[in-house]
């Protein structure tokens, strides 16, 4: 063979290994150029299960080299190829730290969350969070693969029922639970209300009167009206009957299931409101009086 035959070979076999490589078939928006590897996204799989199949490889980067499927992941298609990698010229040149050089807490929710999670607590909401949530919510956790509504009631003493109530986006079989987005797992609780019936205690008439005005043997005033606690505010001295609200109760269920109306049952429990909206969960309110 001569030389400049063997040249001409070898040049060729050069430029088929540098050109670059096409995908084999319709692919996610957002890939970089120099993607060299590809994985075809079949229905139920999200971004975390497709990392976990390529050894290597973060959320971090597939993101970044799948910009299409959103920071939360919730545009990624089934059917198409997604960039799984990249040729070494077209990969960062630094590598980002793991930690945040400032000492300000990031504007956006970090992609892998901490392996026993914890709520947030304070005032400041993290971002992005589930649709729906009440807005005195303190207390906030990230969903990550693997998750589901049970798991995560569980791990905060919450029944399914009441995780449900404070992220009612996520449907009542969970079925929206988002990956990387966060859920509610507490709120404020309003402050409590010192028992009404409290009131009665026996108050010496003259305040250096050394006779006891009470006799030995007194009977209790009002034992058995007592309020227990806690209980919503306004509620009448005079109460003798209470129910202790639980998740999916409303005003006119307490109402029908004591036999009262429900104007009478607003009168008795002002602070609720008049269409029902301030009734809390795991407080007592009134639905009987003394004559």
């Amino acid at each position: 063979m001569s030389i400049a035959k063997y040249l001409s070979i070898a040049f060729l076999a050069f430029a088929a290994g540098t050109q670059a490589q096409s995908a084999p078939g319709p692919t996610q928006p957002g890939q970089p150029a120099g993607c060299n590897k590809w994985h075809l996204v079949v229905a139920g799989e999200n971004c975390q299960i497709i990392v976990d199949k390529h050894p290597g490889l973060t959320l971090a980067q597939f993101l970044e080299w799948n910009t299409g499927a959103g920071s939360g992941c919730t545009t990624l298609w089934a059917d198409t190829y997604a960039c799984v990698g990249v040729s070494s010229s077209e990969a960062p040149k630094t590598t980002p730290p793991t930690t945040p050089p400032s000492t300000n807490p990031p504007t956006s929710p970090p992609i892998s969350p901490p392996t026993t999670p914890v709520p947030t607590g304070g005032a400041s909401k993290p971002s992005p969070v589930q649709d729906g949530q009440p807005s005195d919510c303190n207390g906030w956790y990230l969903a990550k693969y693997g998750d589901d509504c049970n798991s995560i009631a569980c791990l905060y003493n919450l029944t399914l029922s009441e995780f449900v109530t404070l992220n009612p986006a996520v449907g009542s079989q969970c079925a929206n639970l988002s990956l990387s987005y966060y859920v509610c797992i507490s709120r404020s609780c309003p402050p409590k209300q010192a028992p009404t019936t409290m009131k009665t205690s026996t108050v010496p008439t003259a305040p250096h009167s050394p006779a006891p005005t009470t006799p030995q043997n007194p009977t209790p005033t009002a034992p058995q009206n007592q309020a227990p606690t806690p209980v919503q505010a306004g509620v009448p001295p005079s109460c003798n009957k209470w129910y202790f609200v639980v998740s999916g109760d409303t005003c006119a269920a307490i109402a029908t299931s004591k036999g009262i109306s429900l104007a009478v049952f607003y009168t008795w429990n002002p602070s609720v409101g008049s269409t029902c909206a301030s009734l809390w969960l795991g407080y007592y309110v009134c639905v009987g009086v003394s004559a």
